[in-house]
């Protein structure tokens, strides 16, 4: 199989809407993948899902949020809405019918939070909606908590680089580790803090999992076990009825660390979609 090095060379590198874009085009593809990364991520995150032989049927697009990865830097942060806002303008801009779109941790919130905002006849571009390990309850707030604990200034005077060294030390592949702690490193240290804040304060009233089967389209809740969602947050998918698929042995970032065991059922999903892809 070729190497995933090689198989990089095949993204291109943009820069629109003041967000760096990573895109793989495939001509003869009905529909493409927006990813929507985490907290202190970027796009690099998705790169061997968009690599994968498998899913090369679609077009994968992953921008780096503003503040985020290689994208600019605000003069003032941007909210999780002021995301959802810019990734909106993104959307006139994919020329396909149709659109799934695959948010991680604070990027499932981020995905909510768009489709709430559009309006009916804009979202019947949207294919489905694949949640991953996004923000259900207080619970799972790791790094996040943290944060949002710190006022701004103690966190610019010693918070953020102690979160830099506890990154170093989290129960992932050492690899996982790296490229988190590399891409946290390049991001704007307010934006991670003003999003800490946000997603403490929407991960509380325990309101994202009626919200997710409220949304009126095919979504799907994936999570790593047992290092992953926290219980509680299991029990709120359960109770609001939403699809969720488990990843054994894994974490946090399961499509990297067990990618072979994620990509078969998700492509499955996708193949099941009605419309383009299918």
């Amino acid at each position: 199989m070729q190497s995933w090095a090689r198989r990089r060379l095949e993204i291109s590198q943009s820069f629109e809407l003041g967000m760096h874009l990573r895109r793989r085009a495939n001509s003869a593809a009905g529909g493409t993948i927006l990813y929507i990364h985490g907290l202190g991520e970027s796009g690099l995150c998705f790169e061997s899902l968009m690599t994968d032989p498998r899913l090369q049927g679609w077009n994968h697009l992953a921008p780096d949020l503003p503040g985020y990865g290689k994208s600019s830097w605000c003069p003032e942060p941007l909210s999780l809405e002021g995301f959802a806002d810019r990734l909106k303008d993104l959307l006139p801009l994919i020329t396909d019918q149709r659109i799934v779109l695959v948010g991680h941790s604070m990027g499932g919130v981020i995905g909510t939070l768009l489709l709430e905002s559009m309006a009916a006849e804009e979202r019947t571009r949207i294919a489905a909606f694949v949640d991953i390990e996004g923000n259900i309850s207080i619970g799972d707030c790791g790094f996040s908590a943290k944060a949002a604990g710190h006022s701004l200034d103690a966190w610019l005077d010693g918070g953020y680089e102690n979160l830099l060294m506890q990154i170093q030390q989290m129960q992932e592949d050492p690899a996982i580790n790296r490229a988190y702690g590399a891409s946290v490193m390049m991001g704007d240290p307010r934006a991670f803090h003003l999003n800490s804040r946000e997603l403490v304060r929407h991960s509380a009233p325990e309101e994202l999992a009626p919200r997710l089967a409220a949304l009126g389209l095919r979504t799907l809740f994936c999570y790593g076990s047992p290092r992953g969602m926290c219980s509680r947050s299991l029990e709120l998918l359960r109770l609001s009825q939403v699809e969720t698929l488990g990843v054994d042995e894994a974490g946090h970032w399961f499509f990297l660390e067990r990618q072979e065991a994620f990509v078969e059922p998700f492509l499955d999903f996708l193949q099941g979609l009605d419309g383009p892809g299918s």
